[in-house]
Order: C-alpha cells, then sequence, then structure tokens
C-alpha cells in the first residue's frame, strides 16, 4: 500500500512560515486535504495545491526581527496609516494629488536643472581644460570675448611647456550625398589633440594619422546614416569635391557635451583652403582654441606667457590680455557668446524660473498636505487619545504622524513616477532636451537627489500635524471639545503663505508674459514680413550673378539683396578706442529691408568710390563718436584692404539682433574682397507660393548641387525669441498649478473650520440664519488671510520683477494691474471654493448635528 506524503521541502516551508501555535492543526489539515487529492485526483495537483495553500499560511508569518520592539512598532504605524487613508480615502486622494502634483514639477524642474548643470562633466580631464578668452580695456570699459585664431595654435603649444594639448574647433559646412539627395551637414575642424583631450571612444580605426589634410573621423551614429565604414566619402566644399579617408568611428559624445560633432576634419585641411593672411594674424578670432594644461600648471603664469605671445607686435598699452576659461564652465558662463562649433550657453533665466516653480509648488504641495492632516483632526483625535490612555507617549504619537507623512508621499511619489512616464517626453521636448527618456531618471545623483526630496518633503508636510496632534488634552478630545482653529496661527500663517506664493508666480507669469510679446512684437527698424533668406556657401561671384539676374526675371519678387555676416572690430577716433559691428551688403541691402535713411544717401552702384571707400553707418555709432556732421567724415576704419571709409549715409537705428540685447554701433559698406553669406528676396504678398518655385528653379541651376533651404526673415526674429517663449510657458504653467494648489489648501482649510463648528452652523440656521450670512461670515474669516497673502506675494514679486526687467534694454513698464490681475484671480479661486464647501454644509440637515445634544 503506498502512502502519499508532500514533498519535504513544502513540509520545511510550512513549518517555516507557520506559527508555532497554529502548526500542528494546519499540518494535519494540509495532510488530510492532500492525501484524498492524490486518491481522488492526481498527485500533480495535489502538489500544486499544497504548495498554494503553504504560502497561504505566509499571512501569518512573523518573522524573527519583528521580536525588535521598534521595528514592530513601527510595522504598526505603517498598517495604521493605511487603515486611515483608507477610510478617509477620499480626503487622502486630494491630498495625494496635491502631494503628486507638486513632487511631479519638482522632479521634472530638477532634472532639467541637473542636465544643465553636469554639462562637460563626464571629461575625465575636465579640471585640466580651458577655453582661450580675451579681455580688452576700450574707452574705460573691460570687455570680455571668446575665440581664438588659427595662428595661437601654432604658437602656444610649441612655446609654453604646462601646455599638455591644445586643439583649435571651428564650424564649417559641407554637402554629402544621402539617398541620392544632396544635405548640408554641420561639421567641425579641429586638431589631433581633441581626442586626448576630450573623452572620445574610438570604435573603429585611430586617429593616429589624423594630421594628414586627407584623412577625417565621423561619429558613430552619422556612419550609420551615410552606411559607411572605413572607407573613402566624397564631402563637397565651395567649388570642388573632396576626397576623405574615414580612418576612424567615434562613439557620439553625450548630449549636455558643448562639443557634440558628427564630422572632424584636421586643421591640415582647413590651411590649405583658408586665406593665407589669416593664418598668421593673431586678431582674426574666427574659432575656438581649447587648451589642457599638464596637473599642477599655474594657470596665471600660462595665462601671462599667451598675453606677451599675442601682444609681442601690438602696440604698447593695447590693455589686450590673454584669459583661460575652464571648459567645464562654459555652458553655464553667460560672459561670452558660444560659436564655431560650441552649443549655446544655457539661459540663466529658465534656470532660474525652473528652480523657483519647481521649490514652490513643493513647498505649497507640504503645506496642502499639513491642512488636510489638520483638516482630519476630529477624525483621529478619540483614537489618539486612546492610544495615550493605554500607555502611548506623546514621543510615539508624534511619531506615527511622521510615518503616516513618509507613507503619503511615498505613495505619491509613486504615482508622480507613474505620471512622469507619460509626460517626461512631452516635457523634454517643450524644454528642447528631446533626448531625456524615463531611464535617465534612474542615475545615482538622482536617485540620491529624488530620496532626499522625499525625506525633506515628509518632514515639511507632517512635522507641524504631528506636533498639533500629539499635544492635545486627553480629556478635552474624548469629550469632543478639542479644536486646532481658534488658535492656531500657523495654520493661518499657511495659507497666507501659499497665496502669497501663488500671487509671486502669478505676477512674475504676468510680467514675462507681457515683456515676451512686446519683445516678439517690438518694431525692429526694418521690414522682415515676406522676405527670404537663402543661405550661402558657395562663394563663387558667378554663380551669384546668374542668380540675381534670374530673380529679376521672377514676377512676384519685389526686390532682393545680399550680405555677409555681422563681424566685430575696434578703431582708434581722436585717441580713443571704440569698439563696432560691420557687415558688407549689396546696394538693394537698404531699400529692400525698408530701412529708413536719417542723412544721406544709399549706395549707387554706378559709383566706383562707392563700392570701395564709403560706408553708411547707423545712429548708435554717430552718437558714440560725437559727430554733429557725419557726411564726408573720413572714418578710421579699416578691415582687411577696407580702409578709411568716407560717411555717405546715417540709417535710422535697427534691430541686426534680437531687440533683447541692446543697439550695436553699426558699418555698413561694400567690398568685393568678402564674401556674401545670405541672400534677402522680397516677395509681394499677393503672389502666393508660387515665386518660390521659380526662385527654387533659379537657385538649382545656378547653385547646383546645393540643396535649397529657404527661412521667412519673420519666422527666423520669432526663433530668435524662442528662450523667451519657453520661459513665458514654464511661467504660466507654473503659475496655474501654484492656483490649482493653493485652491485645495483653501479647500482643507475651509473643510478644517467648518467640520469643527457643524453644530455651530446647524445651531444658526435654525436660528434663522440665511445662506447669504453664513458665506459672509466665513467670507471675512478667510479674506483676511487671502490678503495678507497679496502683501506677503506681491510686493517681492516686483522687486525682483523690477529687476529681472532691467536686464533687457526694451522693456514695458511694471504697472499695478499685474498685481490687480493677480488679486483677481486668486479671489475668484477663493470665492469658488468657499461657496463649494459652504454649499454642501448649508444645505445639509442641522438635525444630524444636534440630535445628541
Amino acid at each position: 500500500m503506498s502512502v502519499f506524503k508532500p514533498p519535504n521541502w513544502m513540509d520545511r516551508l510550512l513549518v517555516r512560515l507557520c506559527p508555532n501555535d497554529l502548526l500542528e492543526e494546519i499540518q494535519g489539515d494540509l495532510h488530510e486535504a492532500f492525501v484524498w487529492r492524490c486518491k481522488n485526483l492526481s498527485v500533480a495537483y495535489a502538489k500544486r495545491k499544497f504548495l498554494l495553500e503553504v504560502l497561504m499560511v505566509s499571512k501569518f508569518y512573523k518573522p524573527k526581527m519583528m521580536k525588535n520592539s521598534k521595528l514592530a512598532l513601527l510595522n504598526n504605524y505603517l498598517k495604521t496609516g493605511l487603515r486611515f487613508l483608507w477610510k478617509t480615502r477620499k480626503y487622502a486622494g486630494i491630498n495625494i494629488i496635491g502631494l503628486t502634483v507638486g513632487i511631479t514639477v519638482c522632479w521634472m524642474c530638477f532634472f532639467y536643472l541637473y542636465d544643465e548643470m553636469t554639462f562637460d562633466r563626464f571629461n575625465k580631464n575636465r579640471d585640466r581644460l580651458y577655453r582661450v578668452t580675451q579681455e580688452v580695456m576700450i574707452e574705460g570699459d573691460l570687455l570680455k570675448f571668446d575665440g581664438g585664431s588659427y595662428i595661437m595654435g601654432e604658437v602656444f603649444p610649441a612655446n609654453i611647456p604646462q601646455i599638455d594639448g591644445m586643439s583649435r574647433f571651428k564650424s564649417a559646412y559641407g554637402i554629402v550625398k544621402m539617398n541620392e539627395e544632396n544635405m548640408f551637414q554641420y561639421m567641425h575642424f579641429a586638431d589631433a589633440d581633441i581626442f586626448r583631450m576630450l573623452d572620445f571612444n574610438i570604435l573603429e580605426g585611430s586617429y593616429l594619422d589624423f594630421g594628414s589634410p586627407d584623412n577625417i573621423l565621423i561619429s558613430a551614429r552619422m556612419a550609420r546614416t551615410l552606411n559607411v565604414g572605413l572607407e573613402e566619402i566624397t564631402i563637397h566644399f565651395r567649388n570642388q569635391d573632396k576626397r576623405f579617408n574615414i580612418i576612424g568611428i567615434y562613439q557620439d559624445l553625450p548630449h549636455n557635451s558643448t562639443v557634440r560633432p558628427k564630422f572632424i576634419l584636421p586643421f591640415a585641411y582647413y590651411a590649405t583652403r583658408a586665406e593665407k593672411g589669416r593664418l598668421k594674424n593673431w586678431h582674426d578670432f574666427n574659432m575656438n582654441a581649447l587648451i589642457m594644461l599638464k596637473d599642477a600648471a599655474d594657470k596665471g603664469l600660462v595665462e601671462a606667457q599667451m598675453t606677451a605671445l599675442a601682444t609681442a607686435d601690438a602696440e604698447e598699452g593695447s590693455g589686450e590680455k590673454m584669459t583661460l576659461q575652464p571648459y567645464s564652465q562654459i555652458h553655464l558662463d553667460t560672459t561670452y557668446r558660444n560659436g564655431n562649433g560650441l552649443r549655446p550657453t544655457a539661459d540663466l533665466d529658465i534656470l532660474w524660473i525652473a528652480g523657483i516653480v519647481g521649490l514652490l509648488c513643493l513647498l505649497i504641495s507640504a503645506i496642502n498636505y499639513s491642512n488636510f492632516s489638520l483638516g482630519n483632526y476630529i477624525v483621529r483625535s478619540k483614537e489618539v487619545a486612546v492610544r495615550k490612555v493605554i500607555g502611548a507617549h506623546q514621543q510615539s504619537v508624534f511619531s506615527q504622524f511622521i510615518c503616516e507623512s513618509f507613507l503619503s508621499t511615498t505613495i505619491a511619489a509613486i504615482v508622480s513616477l507613474l505620471l512622469l512616464l507619460g509626460i517626461l517626453p512631452f516635457f523634454a521636448e517643450f524644454m528642447n532636451k528631446g533626448y531625456l527618456t524615463f531611464e535617465d531618471l534612474f542615475q545615482p545623483d538622482l536617485i540620491i537627489g529624488g530620496l532626499s526630496v522625499l525625506l525633506v518633503i515628509s518632514l515639511i508636510a507632517g512635522l507641524y500635524p504631528a506636533i498639533v496632534l500629539s499635544g492635545f488634552k486627553v480629556n478635552d478630545a474624548l469629550r469632543g471639545k478639542e479644536k486646532i482653529g481658534k488658535g492656531s496661527l500657523l495654520s493661518r500663517f499657511y495659507l497666507t503663505i501659499q497665496f502669497g506664493l501663488a500671487i509671486f508666480l502669478i505676477i512674475g507669469m504676468l510680467a514675462a508674459t507681457r515683456q515676451f510679446d512686446y519683445l516678439i512684437d517690438f518694431d525692429l527698424g526694418y521690414e522682415d514680413e515676406n522676405v527670404v533668406t537663402l543661405g550661402v556657401t558657395n562663394f563663387d561671384k558667378g554663380r551669384l550673378e546668374r542668380f540675381e539676374a534670374a530673380l529679376s526675371a521672377i514676377p512676384g519678387v519685389q526686390r532682393f539683396a545680399s550680405n555677409s555676416g555681422y563681424n566685430g572690430t575696434d578703431f582708434v577716433y581722436q585717441e580713443n578706442r571704440y569698439s563696432t559691428r560691420h557687415i558688407v551688403v549689396s546696394p538693394e541691402f537698404v531699400p529692400t529691408l525698408g530701412i529708413e535713411i536719417l542723412q544721406g544717401r544709399n549706395f549707387d552702384p554706378d559709383l566706383a568710390t562707392d563700392i570701395n571707400n564709403s560706408v553708411i553707418v547707423n545712429e548708435t555709432l554717430v552718437k558714440m563718436l560725437g559727430l554733429p556732421d557725419p557726411l564726408g567724415t573720413v572714418l578710421p576704419f579699416s578691415y582687411g584692404e577696407f580702409k578709411n571709409p568716407t560717411i555717405i549715409g546715417v540709417v535710422k537705428d535697427f534691430h541686426f539682433y534680437s531687440p533683447k540685447y541692446e543697439k550695436m554701433p553699426l558699418v555698413m559698406y561694400q567690398s568685393p574682397q568678402y564674401v556674401i553669406q545670405n541672400i534677402l528676396v522680397k516677395l509681394d504678398a499677393s503672389a502666393g507660393s508660387d515665386p518660390l518655385y521659380h526662385i527654387e528653379k533659379a537657385w538649382r541651376e545656378a547653385y547646383d548641387p546645393y540643396p535649397f533651404e529657404v527661412t521667412w526673415l519673420s519666422d527666423h526674429n520669432e526663433a530668435e525669441m524662442a528662450v523667451e517663449e519657453r520661459v513665458k510657458k514654464i511661467a504660466t504653467t507654473g503659475s496655474l498649478i501654484a492656483v490649482f494648489l493653493a485652491a485645495l489648501g483653501l479647500m482643507s482649510m475651509v473643510g478644517t473650520h467648518v467640520n469643527q463648528r457643524m453644530k455651530e452652523i446647524s445651531i444658526r440656521k435654525i436660528s434663522g440664519a440665511s445662506p447669504a450670512h453664513l458665506y459672509g461670515q466665513y467670507a471675512r474669516k478667510f479674506a483676511v488671510w487671502i490678503v495678507g497673502g497679496f502683501v506677503l506675494g506681491c510686493l517681492p514679486a516686483y522687486y525682483y520683477v523690477s529687476e529681472w526687467l532691467a536686464d533687457y534694454p526694451s522693456r514695458i513698464e511694471l504697472s499695478w494691474d499685474f498685481a490687480l490681475i493677480a488679486l483677481g484671480i486668486c479671489t475668484l479661486v477663493f470665492v469658488t471654493t468657499l461657496v463649494i464647501q459652504l454649499t454642501k454644509v448649508i444645505r445639509a440637515n442641522p438635525v444630524v448635528f444636534l440630535r445628541d445634544e
């Protein structure tokens, strides 16, 4: 006769999980059931069922560590907290929603700030990396600017022994054939040391032969896009095709890197196509110069040596000085404008606003938790009183509420993570950081930061309720007489802070919105409507002439002009040194953009002197030089072979950069020596899109194989305000969230006071008090706090907004209507919340609350 027994390991598991006082009874029942199933069903089924029932016994399991009284007490706190959350799930849900919103906003802002603050931190040599910058004294002002010259890369490493490596870095455009189409590609020139200085991971090949003008390296992503390996590739520069050998493929640098090239070309090739005079010019700042110093090198000594080398042939007392900017500070240092291959610097306005919005929303949500906890005070008072009667100390009651705060915050954090999973892609795209993913949140620094936020918010949210709820008198609580409303100044102060923060953010949002709308609609001083721009990278004058001839025959084309980029230089006038911007233009540039001529005339294409010896200047330059009668003045301006021109006209100031910058002095001139980079075409507004078809056809005939890429000038100017547009949206979103959280806080506070005065309200109703009277009574009570919040938020908001606006040369007037609008919004929220809360109470039957009296 066979004997049916469960497997030994299952029996041992049962002994392990089941308490001793229940083991004999439960084990006997399970064995009997096992034998019956084996006889009547199957052995396999009996084993599966036995294991399942053993696992179900785990609910009686008491780990040995629970013998530790503190752990057992903690377990009790958590169980009690979960039960109370479920019992009051309506209020708890609202509470957790508030915490979730605050934590989500804070985490998103923290995530964004972390990415910005950790730019270039991945480079192991970051403490030894620098960028060459300059300082010069002009008109008593110390000017700082970035940029290096070609000759620096030849002279500095050879003469300064403390330099461990140096690489020039310059952007360029080339044409590469992709999928049978010619595409512009952003490329970079560099020196071989760049691969030692920065953390390049060479996946295939090597950079050892990079010094040859025929060898290049490309990124792994570009190699996949082009479907190429270590082979030859053709790149079109200007008027010629150049065959290069791909000698290495490197892993793409991280997204938060100031340098992130796709193609790296050697400066040995750049030297073959650049003007020879520019290669020896110390002041031809058209690239970046990156330096890596040796360990323990004296930075000040290196700067002095660089200055001595760069100014050896300069005039005595020129005031020029070479300086070194730490490479890890480039992204956050707005003193300099990045260019020539370096990504733009961070916008500090966005960083500050993101930090403020995240911090204030988190603080408001923590205050909301405190108010909601106090709103549930009556429900908990007798429970806590009983705990004290049976021996609980005030400290244990305090710990109970701190644990509940941590539990609620943890639940909110989990919900927040789920919420981030859905909205993070939209947030990343909105903040122009589409590369950020949900997985990026789980970096060690971010995990530590998130846990720290979780701990801090638990303490902030739970500290005040824990102190209040653990400190009342037992007798009053059991008799139902313990209340928190009358003497609780801190709870009123909490509500005042909430509305103060909301007022602060609303005023900031209104000011940012109006300022940026003002800048977007600002009169730039020229007409940008119906004007398209075409970038020119082939500087063949024959191609330009053929294209312009074709443009003149296209119906719907009113005017067209061409120009170079805006460059900078300085000159000496009457023993004073001045700095100015300058641009090469065609004679049609001024009329095409509708720029107003205040004095003199425009360029005449039939006058040879206008081409070689005449300039048009703007108002700012005339005022800077103090010229009472500028026409006919010989300007000691020189750039290359163009020297000492005569002023033939003065134009009204126009913003050739964004209106968020100061107006700058400008010199416009014609010179066949310098290249044209843009073509401007003014279209007839009624012509529709038909002219663009003919313009593209003319372009392809004149500039093949260069792809046709057209940009509307008005769209370009709007793109210049993209950062401001993001600031406006962040401020608006933050303000709306703050108002929402403030409404939740008001709801909790009103609920607290109403719940403690249900009998009083019932008696007033029985005595004949009208709903309007009850509404008015509570409105007056809470209105005092709202006014306090208005004052608390309004004054610092106006101070900081005024400081912020002072950075804009073109700005709005800060008026008091911002404060009135903010007050109106908060008043509307206040009245709506108050009516919703009181209406439920006023409609209730007073007998329900008075039947026990």
